[in-house]
């Protein structure tokens, strides 16, 4: 059996137990911090299997073969290691398919890590409190390390603090990290869904971490929903996914801090 094929079904096993159990046990869970301690755990779960010892991984590589004969008809199962020709010729459409898609989804994160880079090398800065910020209109207030982007002309809103203190979180609190790793995650099961929806958990989960950490001090909640809710108002290219992690937002803090 294809050592791939192995470690991706043992892989995407495993991230459909911890999906369950991250829906039973943390959605729930108020302290952001456990839930992205445990998200960043899966996120690293692709490198930590094959390290693990085989008597605590799922044999899923010691399957045998099934066969059944009926008089002079031999059925072999699909995990038998001498399939025919086109068995074999699909198996490796398969594989060239997962390759192919992969290799686009790596392509897509380094032209995404370009047009960052570029913003850095080439964007202007300014002083604002002390803080070193990047202008920047096409990422509109967004964070990469220990660099803030942010339209120079929402200095004259009174929703700039919020969104000065949100990026800063996210820089000081190295978040980054946690969107490149579910970003690759992805990228590996790109087939599975459940992959796509930790992504989307673990996105979540850093507004919030962020959010809260404003709110901790002493920040009016309601002033900040109207801040959030300004800083997308009119936006035309805001999605209905970013318009979900929105309005997510706004019941989590609803929730929290009302």
């Amino acid at each position: 059996m294809n050592n791939l094929f192995v470690y991706l079904v043992e892989l995407n096993i495993s991230l459909m137990i911890l999906y369950v159990a991250y829906k039973l046990f943390f959605e729930k869970d108020k302290n952001f911090t456990v839930r992205r301690v445990y998200l960043l755990g899966v996120l690293i779960l692709p490198l930590l299997l094959p390290l693990l010892p085989s008597s605590v991984r799922m044999p899923v590589g010691q399957l045998t073969p099934i066969s059944i004969s009926l008089e002079e008809v031999t059925i072999i199962g699909a995990g038998a290691t001498n399939g025919t020709a086109s068995n074999l010729s699909f198996s490796s459409v398969l594989l060239l398919l997962y390759y192919v898609i992969l290799s686009l989804g790596i392509l897509k994160v380094f032209l995404q890590l370009a047009r960052i880079t570029h913003a850095i090398i080439h964007s202007k800065r300014f002083q604002v409190e002390g803080i070193t910020l990047l202008a920047s209109k096409n990422l509109h207030a967004s964070s990469f390390f220990g660099f803030i982007f942010i339209d120079p002309a929402a200095k004259k809103e009174d929703s700039f603090s919020h969104i000065l203190e949100h990026e800063g979180i996210h820089k000081r609190e190295w978040h980054s990290i946690d969107r490149i790793l579910a970003e690759l995650f992805v990228i590996i099961n790109w087939f599975n869904p459940v992959a796509w929806m930790f992504r989307r958990s673990v996105i979540e989960n850093l507004e919030y971490l962020a959010d809260s950490a404003v709110l901790r001090k002493g920040t009016d909640p309601t002033k900040y929903q109207l801040s959030i809710l300004n800083q997308y108002i009119g936006s035309a290219s805001i999605s209905n996914q970013f318009s979900n992690q929105i309005k997510n937002r706004i019941n989590m803090l609803n929730k929290n801090y009302k």
